[in-house]
């Protein structure tokens, strides 16, 4: 029973563990940057305001050693293999 114990905590704390130092939210932004969402639409969307989102990108560039949105892009395609849809000139009806 222990053994069994022991196996499911490891696997919980495997799940748990955060990718490449970001957390559950930090990728969540992370790829709402990535669909070309503003700062505004990423607050509205995770009920969130805007400086927090601002902080949110603020930790996700340090941790991951970038820029601007269009490095962390880049780096989250290369590192991710984040789904980087390509960006409209028509404005959808």
């Amino acid at each position: 029973m222990q053994t069994l114990i022991r196996h499911y905590r490891q696997q919980q704390q495997i799940a748990f563990q955060p990718v490449m130092g970001l957390t559950q939210r930090e990728l969540e932004i992370l790829s709402l940057i990535a669909s070309q969402q503003s700062n505004a639409d990423i607050a509205h969307r995770l009920m969130l305001s805007q400086h927090t989102v601002k902080s949110h990108l603020y930790n996700i560039f340090r941790k991951i050693r970038v820029h601007n949105r269009h490095q962390a892009i880049q780096w989250a395609h290369e590192h991710l293999n984040l789904y980087i849809p390509k960006r409209t000139t028509e404005p959808e009806s």
